[in-house]
């Protein structure tokens, strides 16, 4: 009895590993090339006319009901500030880095933000004592503020300060920061 006549075993041979291993190399180098080339053939990303807004800008609500009457939506564009929020429980919606383009907010970019005022209740807040205080922060000099200086309003209202909040503007053009 030869072993061609014997009964084959169950299971795959060596020479059948050998083409399945090559058959997968060949689909993973022709993967591997269509990823290579794929950037090739796509377009480059859009780039978006406008300014992206580092600080939080309010929004209106809806935004895409011009009829809706909510106090803030007059402000859309325009930095929210602390003082806008003068009782408990006052909320608004804003953007934080957004893209504006012609003073308009482009919608679906930026970080969408939910600003609410809330009481402060004492029995949680309380000042700590001094030994955990600490020590006092040198003035900054009028050579070293330039840097954070409100370009646009340095005479003009600190309260519409286009990039840093209006009360640290009105701090540093007042030379008290």
């Amino acid at each position: 009895m030869s072993w061609e006549k014997e009964e084959r075993e169950k299971g795959i041979t060596r020479r059948e590993w050998v083409r399945v291993g090559m058959a997968a190399g060949a689909v993973g180098a022709v993967l591997g090339l269509g990823g290579l080339s794929i950037g090739q053939l796509l377009p480059p990303p859009l780039k978006s006319p406008g300014e992206i807004r580092e600080t939080i800008q309010y929004t209106k609500f809806p935004p895409t009901d011009p009829t809706a009457d909510l106090w803030w939506n007059s402000r859309a564009g325009t930095a929210v500030r602390v003082s806008d929020f003068d009782a408990d429980w006052k909320g608004a919606t804003g953007v934080w880095r957004g893209l504006f383009s012609n003073g308009q907010w482009v919608p679906g970019t930026g970080f969408p933000v939910l600003i609410i005022r809330i009481k402060r209740e004492d029995q949680y807040f309380s000042v700590p004592p001094p030994e955990q205080v600490p020590g006092e922060i040198p003035p900054v000099s009028a050579s070293t503020s330039t840097t954070r200086t409100c370009t646009r309003h340095r005479a003009g209202p600190a309260s519409s300060c286009c990039s840093i909040d209006a009360f640290t503007c009105a701090a540093i053009r007042a030379g008290t920061s």
